[in-house]
């Protein structure tokens, strides 16, 4: 007797377990013949942004699953588009500064599947200007000034004539925070500043100036991109 109720469970498990497989095989038909846009990808995960330039990325993949839509972004980020039909998206010199998240939708009468990319805009670039003694102001008194930020957050510069080495970090948006000493100073200077830019804007670099770690300004600066 036992061994015939035994059976019976076991052969009731299987009947229930071969329900339910086929109840998750009708739904997964059930979301296809929805139509539903899905598999949607870019080649590229993350893009590395030169400063101050335009670009595009390549066409995405993406099935439509019986019926071709359209794309849009879900939400606007500054100086970026897409193109409705082709899912290309493309940049301006507006793009902000930093990591910039995007998602893109595939949308059709059915529904609509998203994917995830980020644009990363790195500063860098030549710059040159001036600085002055007076951190309350912002004219410039003195030229001489000359700046090389890399993408990798070291940097270079020549201030009135002797050279230095150092690095910067991104603080915020437009705002960084350069670190950098004169050679034979054996002082330490921070720079922290604004960059500011546009398409009808060429990008400079504006703030104050001081011996790093003292929490004293003693000057302005300024840069312009070259």
């Amino acid at each position: 007797m036992k061994t015939m109720k035994l059976l019976t469970v076991l052969v009731m498990s299987l009947m229930i377990f071969s329900c339910s497989k086929n109840d998750d095989t009708v739904v997964e038909d059930q979301q296809q013949e929805a139509g539903v846009p899905s598999d949607l990808n870019y080649s590229q995960a993350q893009i590395d942004v030169a400063f101050y330039t335009t670009g595009s990325t390549s066409i995405p993949s993406v099935n439509w699953n019986g019926e071709q839509g359209t794309f849009s972004l879900d939400s606007t980020i500054d100086g970026l588009t897409i193109n409705s039909q082709s899912g290309v998206l493309s940049w301006n010199k507006n793009l902000p500064l930093g990591e910039n998240y995007v998602t893109v939708k595939a949308l059709n009468s059915k529904g609509w599947g998203n994917t995830h990319i980020i644009l990363n805009n790195r500063f860098q670039g030549h710059f040159i200007g001036g600085y002055n003694n007076d951190p309350n102001s912002t004219v410039i008194t003195t030229g001489g000034a000359k700046l090389t930020f890399n993408a990798d957050g070291t940097m270079t510069c020549e201030i009135s004539g002797t050279v230095g080495i150092g690095s910067w970090i991104s603080i915020s948006g437009e705002y960084i925070s350069v670190t950098f000493q004169l050679s034979g100073s054996g002082v330490a200077y921070k720079y922290d500043a604004q960059v500011i830019y546009s398409e009808s804007i060429s990008p400079y670099a504006a703030g104050s100036y001081g011996i790093a770690g003292t929490g004293v300004w003693q000057g302005h600066m300024r840069v312009d991109k070259i």
